[in-house]
């Protein structure tokens, strides 16, 4: 479930520093409905001239929950992470272009060959990641 969600996220801030919203990596990874949104996420973005840029660290991810058809791994991800820009190269005013720590949670199901994928997720932005 680890390895599954750290090729989900790796895909998705590899798609994002890209902007290629058809990244292979994308559909090898997550299942809908988080795959049809990560993927509306980076056409708006590069349609509207963003950019992202920085250093993906997924901190230390853990399965809290766990059935043969469903996982949940949390995790907070240290800042600055990955930012997004705008066309005129500052930071987004959205939680996108803020420099924070990233309190992710995320469902994982078992995809077609065995291996985990995201089927949904949710970040919040955070004070501290813990130790």
């Amino acid at each position: 479930m680890i390895t599954g969600y750290v090729a989900a996220e790796t895909a998705f801030g590899n798609a994002s520093l890209a902007m290629n919203a058809s990244d292979p990596a994308l559909v090898a990874t997550s299942v809908d409905p988080a795959l049809s949104q990560n993927r509306a996420l980076l056409t708006v973005e590069k349609g509207t001239g963003v950019t992202v840029r920085g250093h993906q660290d997924l901190g230390q991810p853990v399965v809290v929950a766990y059935s043969a058809t469903r996982a949940v791994v949390h995790s907070c991800e240290p800042g600055p992470g990955l930012i997004a820009y705008g066309q005129d190269g500052k930071p987004l005013t959205t939680s996108l272009g803020q420099a924070a720590n990233v309190d992710v949670t995320a469902v994982m199901v078992p995809g077609p060959t065995g291996t985990w994928m995201l089927q949904s997720g949710q970040d919040k932005v955070v004070p501290l990641c813990p130790d």
